[in-house]
């Protein structure tokens, strides 16, 4: 047939294709001496043995040309909206909305979109995203899984030592697991400061991974990870910075005695921090009532607390 015309053939999510499909591929390409068949080939971005020989080889003769497609910025993605449905007015907030939901994914823009267009239903969690999430862990369990299941705890990443505290690995076996779920584009290192912390390459995976826990291993991970994070604290000022996740995780195991406790320390910190920048004042420019108001909503404040915890510990030594 290509004796006659030129033909295009075109393959998708190639990541999938099986040895022989790619072997008669390859035959196909280094054989076509006329250049009379154009095939186009997509991949995600993830690491798959033979289909990276497959391309070296084809390199090598000068057979193949590669076109690595990036995320849409935040400026593409508001200029791809406006195209893709001109006759809908998209104002800032909801641009802005789609972009960080889909963190400039074609795919996901084009899906969200289709369903502005059919309902005006601005939805996140279509079925057909759900569906090609999921062909992403299908394959994936045991311990890659419970390092997911980990990792999904934490909005903005986990540093190693976190990771291997809460699901108690050796060390070279969690790396070599990290390294097996970055060659699959699941999960990503980011040097954050000195520190380099791992997260998912897409909140939509995050996203999934959570939401399919069980509410009782949701319970268990979050007290894990909250007993982990308390054994991080030193005593110093820069225990401010772990208080909030400490505080997150307690909430989500229901740990009330220790969600209510570490709340106290860090409103502690934030009224002690505000009062040293802004004293109490005695001069004409604040009334005497505004100073009375604040120390009493502080103080308010911070006994409410207190008698919250102090309820939750006598609970506590009764069921003892």
């Amino acid at each position: 047939m290509s004796n006659n015309k030129k033909i295009i053939i075109i393959f998708e999510d190639m990541q999938w294709i099986d040895a022989t499909s790619l072997n008669l591929l390859r035959r196909i390409l280094l054989n076509d001496l006329e250049n009379n068949i154009l095939f186009l080939g997509t991949s995600r971005n993830e690491y798959n043995y033979e289909l990276d020989k497959f391309v070296t080889l084809l390199s090598r003769y000068n057979k193949i040309d590669r076109l690595k497609l990036n995320r849409f910025n935040r400026n593409e993605v508001f200029e791809f909206l406006d195209m893709y449905l001109s006759n809908y007015n998209f104002n800032e907030k909801e641009k802005e909305r789609i972009f960080k939901e889909t963190e400039g994914n074609t795919y996901f823009m084009v899906e969200i979109l289709n369903g502005i267009k059919e309902n005006a239903d601005f939805d996140f969690t279509t079925a057909k995203i759900d569906d090609v999430i999921k062909t992403r862990f299908l394959n994936i369990t045991g311990e890659k899984r419970e390092v997911l299941n980990v990792i999904s705890l934490f909005f903005d990443g986990i540093k190693i030592d976190l990771l291997k505290e809460i699901t108690n690995l050796d060390e070279f076996k969690l790396i070599n697991i990290i390294e097996e779920l970055e060659k699959q584009n699941i999960i990503e290192e980011k040097l954050i400061g000195n520190e380099l912390i791992f997260k998912f390459t897409h909140k939509m995976l995050r996203k999934y991974i959570y939401d399919n826990l069980s509410m009782i291993r949701k319970k268990a991970l979050h007290e894990k990870a909250g007993q982990a994070l308390e054994k991080g604290l030193t005593g110093r000022q820069i225990d401010i910075l772990l208080y909030p996740k400490i505080i997150y995780n307690y909430s989500r195991s229901r740990n009330q005695f220790k969600y209510i406790e570490y709340t106290i320390k860090n409103v502690n910190i934030y009224l002690e921090y505000n009062l040293d920048l802004f004293p109490k004042c005695s001069v004409a420019d604040f009334e005497e009532d505004d100073d009375i108001a604040r120390d009493d909503y502080t103080a308010g404040m911070i006994a409410a607390l207190k008698w919250a915890l102090a309820l939750e510990n006598n609970k506590r030594h009764k069921q003892q």
